[in-house]
């Protein structure tokens, strides 16, 4: 630590015996930079709104379903805007596991 005190010690001497004539004065004044324009950004176009086109009248939603393989009442609720306990209502079903397929189920009306 005495070490790096005298060093700084030093160093603060040189400092001080730094003189206003050691530096040199520019006798022309600098040019401030001349202000750079933002290049001209065009805006994106905005694309134009599609035409919704008549759409064909859906199909009638039919009164009964049959299961596919696969299919569990959540699925066939969801694909006719119903709720699987809606569907078990309808058909009289206690739980909800899986129908097997080629049951015929009604399907609850709106």
């Amino acid at each position: 630590m005495p070490k790096l005190l005298e060093g700084l010690k030093t160093w603060l001497r040189s400092m001080n015996e730094f003189r206003a004539s050691d530096v040199a004065v520019r006798e022309t004044p600098v040019e401030a930079p001349k202000p750079v324009e933002a290049p001209k950004v065009e805006k994106p176009k905005q694309p134009e709104p599609v035409q919704a086109k008549p759409s064909e009248p859906a199909a009638p939603r039919p009164d009964h379903v049959i299961v596919k393989k696969g299919e569990t009442l959540e699925t066939i609720a969801s694909r006719w805007g119903t709720s699987a306990a809606a569907i078990m209502m309808e058909n009289n079903l206690i739980t909800q596991k899986p129908p097997k397929p080629g049951t015929k189920l009604k399907l609850p009306r709106k």
